[in-house]
């Protein structure tokens, strides 16, 4: 299905920050469309913008000032939106703590290869 399509196309390095002509990001289309398309397109779209933190994406203006919640025609996409943002707003400290996880593993990596090398 659709989903199926936006997440394919997004996992081969599709580029949701571009826009149209009337500075629509895919977002603004999506939330737009939620009623015509479903709810699982706007669903996966929205998972990968949180996965990889692109905050401003839920702020970018349209030409007619809109940002991509006030495209939403039903509730439910409304709110789905605003989880977004919340998690995106609580997800820095849990990258900064991975971060520091990954930087602690590959010191360890790098220590233990030294010292195989001794």
């Amino acid at each position: 299905g659709n989903a199926e399509l936006v997440s394919f196309l997004l996992a081969s390095g599709a580029d949701p920050m571009l826009c149209t002509p009337q500075k629509d990001t895919v977002l603004h289309v999506a939330c737009a469309t939620a009623k015509a398309t479903g709810l699982p397109v706007l669903e996966c779209l929205v998972s990968f913008l949180v996965k990889n933190q692109l905050k401003s994406i839920f702020e970018m203006r349209n030409k007619n000032g809109k940002v991509p919640m006030q495209c939403c025609k039903m509730a439910k996409t409304k709110k789905m939106i605003e989880q977004a943002i919340q998690a995106i707003q609580k997800a820095p400290q849990e990258v900064k703590q991975n971060a520091k996880k990954c930087e602690v593993d590959s010191t360890n990596q790098v220590n233990m290869k030294r010292g195989m090398n001794s």
